[in-house]
């Protein structure tokens, strides 16, 4: 199945950070954004990046320094760039969609704002969250929408 636009979970944002992960590297990052696919993130995205930060640097001076100044150069850069185009973060329909995801047991804010999101903007949704993929199994308002790892998309798409 061709993949035309595919939302972006907080972690495929993070190298652009320089945070470091497991499973998906500055490399993977730059096949990404070379795919040829319309990349998108939410912008609650950009305040769970703060917090990682927060959380990684529990407040090391130069550290938690260095990672502030790179968070303000980069959401400067996403802002402007159209490599990865920022949805709105809520409106009517991703809220109720948010609320439905709570009452299915999804206790993450983040995550429910931003799989709401996928459903209603691209449908695709690029995430390694096993509480995502495994809460989405059972909740038939969001079978349409296609859950993928980095995994599955790297040998489907970018080779």
């Amino acid at each position: 199945m061709k993949i035309k636009k595919l939302l972006l979970d907080t972690t495929y944002l993070l190298p652009l950070f320089k945070i470091e992960i497991s499973g998906f590297s500055s490399e993977d990052l730059e096949a990404l954004l070379n795919s040829g696919i319309d990349l998108y993130y939410n912008p609650v995205s950009l305040i769970e990046v703060k917090w990682v930060i927060l959380r990684l640097t529990k407040r090391k001076g130069s550290k938690l320094k260095e990672l502030r100044s790179i968070y303000s150069e980069t959401i400067e850069y996403l802002l402007t760039s159209d490599e990865i185009k920022r949805t709105i973060m809520i409106n009517g329909e991703i809220s109720r969609l948010e609320d439905e995801l709570y009452d299915m047991g999804l206790r993450d804010f983040f995550d429910r704002i931003i799989v709401a999101t996928a459903k209603v903007f691209t449908g695709n949704l690029l995430t390694e969250d096993k509480e995502i993929i495994e809460a989405l199994k059972n909740i038939e308002k969001f079978k349409d929408l296609r859950i993928i790892t980095w995994k599955q998309l790297s040998k489907e798409v970018i080779k």
